[in-house]
Parts: structure tokens; sequence; C-alpha cells
């Protein structure tokens, strides 16, 4: 799946350094925009929104897909967790896909959700927060 890998390689690779990710996504040919901050590519429906809140240093992606939601749940999950020592990793996955959520790098949470349908297509949100 194209969003997983986008999603592995924009966020999960470079959290939580926010620098890298910006220059990952420049590399990649997104541009911010200037009244949002969102990053956008023109080509794909995706965006990326990176910023630190209360909860933390957050990556966020949003975008549309033909995927089954239960289907994008589960790679999102796989492509995130990050296990304990012994290697065993927790995932929380709805069974219609509507959330999943799993422990990721650097002792952030990965946060999946099916957001709903606009003009026929479904998008959902996946992000990693949490490191502060």
């Amino acid at each position: 799946m194209a969003s997983t890998s986008l999603f592995r390689s924009i966020c999960v690779a470079t959290y939580p350094n926010l620098p890298k990710a910006k220059q990952a996504l420049a590399e990649l040919g997104f541009a911010q925009n200037p009244t949002t901050g969102t990053y956008y590519d023109g080509k794909r429906d995706v965006s990326f929104k990176l910023g630190s809140g209360q909860s933390g240093k957050n990556c966020s992606m949003v975008f549309s897909s033909k995927e089954e939601p239960s289907e994008l749940a589960i790679a999102f999950s796989v492509a995130s967790t990050v296990g304990d020592k012994n290697g065993s990793a927790n995932v929380l996955v709805h069974p219609q896909g509507k959330f999943a959520e799993t422990k990721s790098v650097g002792g952030s949470s990965m946060r999946f959700q099916h957001r709903g349908r606009i003009n026929n297509k479904s998008y959902f949100n996946a992000s990693l927060v949490g490191v502060k």
C-alpha cells in the first residue's frame, strides 16, 4: 500500500525529528501552505501536518483510499509498531477498521482513524503522537 509506505518514510523514519520530516517532505515534492502549515504535493490526495502540542510532537497524515478500512488499520499498525525489549507488541484494531492504536518509535503512539466519506471518497488519518 502506497499510503503506508509514505507514512513510514515521512513520519516513522524521522520521528521525533520534525526538521528531518520537513526535509523528507520537501524531497518528495510536498510544499507547505503558509497559512495552515499543512504540506501538500498537488498530485495525490494526501497531506501532512507536523507540530508540537500538549501531547508532544506529532506527525499526521490525512489521505483518501479505496482500500478497506480494516485492511488499512492493520497495515498502518504493522508498519508503525515497535515491540518491547522482548519483541512483543500490543495492537488495538477496531473490527471494522474505524480506528487502531499501537506503540511506535521513540515512545510515541500511532493512531489510525477512518474519518468518513466526502464526495464518494473515504478519508483516513494516521498520526504519531506523544514525545515532548
